[in-house]
């Protein structure tokens, strides 16, 4: 686009929020690239929404952890405001979601570790999200998480939020956020359930066409067990996600702490470079899937093509060899038990041998027809 605002140089719209534009830019003076976060002129004139434009400039600035987006600055020019925020390229949960369906275990437990020391970060300043989702959780190409997305954060002191207002994104918002009642930071608690949930089983616990419907869910429905959308998910990590999703404030974990705590038990076991983890994931997962799959068919051809059968026949006979030794170790333990049991009734019983002989025929030969079919097939 090549305009000019200030010091910084847009390069291009990144996207169209409810009330702002984002541009990706370049700072010239430190030629660095960063983002750009213009209000909507239609709302220059609105205090609240101005308020609240600012109010994300000081809350951003505020929290100074890894986890969570850096703010570089802030001005006002005529009607238009401005927030220059850290530029992080990479893909958002939400997009990573869509190319995998849904994330491996372990991968996913790396992922909830970070999101979790961040927001509790962030409670201890006083400061709830209120808006957590996929979409604002973004994982960079060197495997750092970042949250985004302080727009509608709530700080304890303000009083900004009105009684009966609904502010977030319905499928990702708890009960006393959807009735617009007052929340605290447990709401972000449930918020991080949801996202839990949907990045194990690749579905919301919550869905519905329409979003009244959604609320009308999330105030009173009973998502189904995660661990029947995906078997795989050890029961305590299922326990965790349940609990974070209890409709009643008080029955959640009371602070991120308690789920820090949780997770740390088993994230021990991980590699300690948490960075390097998400980073080799992303990269073979999403970044580079597409360019493989283009160069795999293009470069490999026939060859790829004609190994295929290989090694679905070696496969083939590996089971049908074990399948046969397993026949051929029962037949031999059948036999025994006959030969037992001929030995016992003529040593005991006195029962004549050649009777005992009539009896034991039609099993061998039925044992010998069956162990010879099995060859043949071989």
């Amino acid at each position: 686009m090549g305009k000019a605002l200030g010091r910084y140089k847009i390069i291009e719209q990144m996207s169209t929020g409810s009330a702002s534009k984002i541009y990706l830019a370049e700072q010239k003076n430190l030629d660095r690239q960063v983002v750009i976060k213009e209000l909507m002129r239609e709302y220059s004139l609105n205090q609240r929404i101005i308020a609240r434009f600012e109010q994300e400039a000081r809350i951003i600035s505020s929290l100074r952890y890894d986890s969570i987006i850096h703010i570089y600055d802030y001005w006002k020019k005529g009607d238009s405001y401005y927030i220059v925020m850290e530029y992080v390229p990479g893909k958002t949960l939400k997009e990573v979601l869509s190319h995998i369906g849904s994330f491996p275990v372990d991968i996913a437990l790396i992922i909830f570790y970070e999101i979790v020391k961040a927001l509790e970060y962030a409670h201890n300043q006083g400061i709830i999200h209120r808006d957590l989702k996929p979409a604002n959780i973004i994982v960079s190409q060197e495997g750092r998480l970042k949250l985004l997305d302080f727009g509608i954060a709530h700080v304890k002191e303000t009083t900004l939020t009105t009684p009966g207002v609904i502010l977030g994104t319905y499928s990702y918002m708890s009960p006393e956020q959807a009735i617009g009642t007052k929340i605290d930071h447990r709401s972000d608690i449930f918020s991080l359930g949801i996202i839990m949930y949907e990045l194990l089983t690749g579905e919301r616990p919550f869905k519905r066409d329409g979003d009244r419907e959604v609320t009308e869910q999330i105030i009173r429905a009973k998502p189904v067990s995660p661990k029947k959308l995906n078997p795989s998910i050890p029961r305590p990590l299922v326990k965790i996600i349940k609990k974070c999703l209890k409709k009643k404030p008080k029955k959640r974990f009371q602070h991120m702490g308690q789920i820090k705590e949780r997770f740390e038990r088993y994230i021990r076991k991980f590699p300690l470079d948490h960075q390097s983890v998400l980073c080799e994931f992303l990269k073979d997962s999403v970044l580079f899937k597409e360019q493989k799959t283009v160069f795999m068919e293009s470069q490999e051809g026939e060859n790829h093509e004609k190994k295929r059968p290989k090694v679905k026949t070696r496969s083939f006979f590996k089971k049908k060899k074990n399948h046969l030794l397993r026949v051929t170790i029962m037949a031999g333990l059948l036999v025994g038990i006959l030969v037992g049991i001929e030995f016992l009734l003529i040593k005991y019983l006195g029962i004549n041998l050649n009777t005992q002989k009539e009896w034991l025929l039609p099993i061998w030969e039925k044992l010998s027809y069956y162990a010879g079919k099995f060859w043949i097939c071989k």
